[in-house]
């Protein structure tokens, strides 16, 4: 090669070089104005001011849990293992992929005053009314300010752990037959706790009380907590998808279980029908037609009659309900249907039917609590600062477990611990008939029923509790 062409090699390469620091300066300029107009933006992971979010990443940190923001929702790689926490939506989301999610044991919080969640509630049976701060149904507000209501939740729930009071911003106000975790003074709720197949959704009506600001007022910054770690469950470590705003969504979610293939091949059956129907009528004469119609019109209102009233009455599922149905007659008030609901098995699948069990538990909650409380010296408890079931664990031990062995002593006080979770989330005995939302299988009631049994046995408490079940019964 001449030296001439090596000249000239050496100064392509040299402009090569040029242009391509040139352009990766231009791209790191990019990045950086990405970043900081990120870090500036409303609900901002990263954004320090009055409207951003770092505050709230700051407790997800502290509990180990990972916030990871993401501009598309893929959902071929969603995992029932990893929540979705989604903030003021501004587009509407797909709902039967999500309703898929959920369905199979996905968790997610929807955060959502004033954006484009409609479809969703509507699928969660919730209903949103946006209205002036002035006419909201709420009597308490800070500096009366109409603004900014003031919520004291009762009740025990996880979402509620040392929260004593809570204050919102502009919220909007939900509806649902079942009752709010927060609600109105007066009418609505600000958070609901809805279950939807295997799988839950924290609705908060007032995305705002997540910001920095919001954070520094009342208890904000506890039910921000008590919410990612129910959020989380027992997935450890956890990593939560955060999904503001606006981002892209793809792919079509199916659950490994075989409740997706039932309800996909239950509508490929609902599809051929149809379309066979359409086919038959375009190739039939009118006279023809209407014979074969009135036909299935017979058949369908014989089997609409043989829906609604059964042939066989299904049978009770404890003592307790079979002695209660045996002495009410056909069900005439709202509470007698109530009662009536849950005596009998519910479909909660397609080809499936299971029973509900939460009256029973609720009542074994009741006189354990009572029990359990009465001996450790802290009943009734005192609702404006309750004891957490970890503390309650620990006073436990102390006092019934010195006897043994240090890792089974830790082994028995976390069973302790778990079965006062799992009562949280169980509603009070004059709630659970007007709570819709209330649902535990047969699992569920054998596995508290064990616990307790073991918990009380420790304490000398069973032939008390035995007592005490026979007169409920």
């Amino acid at each position: 090669m001449s030296r001439r062409s090596i000249n000239r090699f050496r100064g392509l390469v040299l402009a090569v070089w040029l242009c391509s620091l040139f352009f990766s300066a231009e791209l790191r300029a990019q990045d950086t104005a990405n970043l900081a107009e990120s870090s500036r933006a409303d609900y901002g992971l990263e954004n320090f001011d009055w409207n951003g979010l770092s505050q709230f990443a700051e407790i997800a940190r502290a509990e180990g849990i990972e916030l990871k923001l993401s501009a598309e929702l893929d959902y071929d790689q969603l995992d029932p293992e990893q929540p979705l926490l989604m903030i003021h939506p501004q587009q509407p989301v797909a709902v039967a992929n999500l309703s898929n999610f959920i369905v199979a044991g996905g968790r997610a919080l929807l955060a959502d005053d004033f954006g484009a969640s409609d479809a969703l509630l509507e699928r969660l049976g919730i209903t949103r009314m946006v209205m002036p701060p002035a006419n909201l149904p709420h009597t308490d507000f800070v500096d009366d300010n109409p603004a900014l209501p003031i919520f004291t939740p009762a009740g025990r729930h996880s979402l509620l752990h040392g929260v004593e009071q809570l204050v919102a911003n502009h919220p909007a106000i939900l509806f649902n037959v079942g009752l709010p975790v927060v609600s109105f003074s007066e009418n609505g709720g600000l958070v609901y706790d809805m279950s939807l197949g295997e799988g839950k959704v924290i609705v908060l009506a007032d995305p705002s009380l997540l910001i920095n600001n919001m954070l520094l007022v009342a208890d904000n910054a506890v039910f921000a907590r008590n919410a990612l770690l129910y959020l989380c469950g027992d997935i450890s470590p956890c990593k939560i998808q955060v999904l503001i705003e606006t981002w892209k969504e793809s792919g079509k979610y199916s659950s490994s279980s075989g409740q997706s293939e039932n309800l996909n091949e239950l509508q490929k059956h609902i599809d051929a029908i149809n379309d066979a129907i359409a086919n038959f009528a375009q190739n039939l004469p009118l006279t023809e037609l209407l014979y074969y119609l009135s036909l299935l019109l017979t058949l369908g209102l014989a089997t609409y009659l043989i829906t609604i009233f059964p042939l066989r009455r299904p049978v009770a599922y404890s003592q307790f309900i079979s002695r209660a149905l045996d002495n009410v007659p056909a069900p005439q008030s709202e509470l007698d249907w109530n009662l009536a609901r849950f005596a009998q098995p519910q479909r909660r699948f397609f080809g499936r039917r299971s029973v509900n069990y939460a009256l029973p538990l609720a009542i074994l909650k009741e006189i354990f609590e009572e029990l359990f409380f009465t001996r450790l010296g802290l009943w009734p408890i005192s609702t404006k600062n309750p004891p957490s079931p970890a503390q309650m664990g620990i006073r436990f031990g102390a006092l019934f477990l010195n006897k043994h062995p240090e890792d089974e002593r830790d082994r028995i006080e976390n069973e302790v611990v778990a079965l006062l979770e799992f009562f949280e989330k169980i509603p009070s005995r004059h709630r659970i008939l007007l709570d819709s939302e209330a649902y535990f299988g047969e699992r569920d009631l054998l596995k508290a029923y064990r616990r307790t049994q073991k918990i009380l046995h420790l304490m000398g408490l069973k032939e008390e509790y035995e007592r005490r079940t026979r007169n409920h019964a």
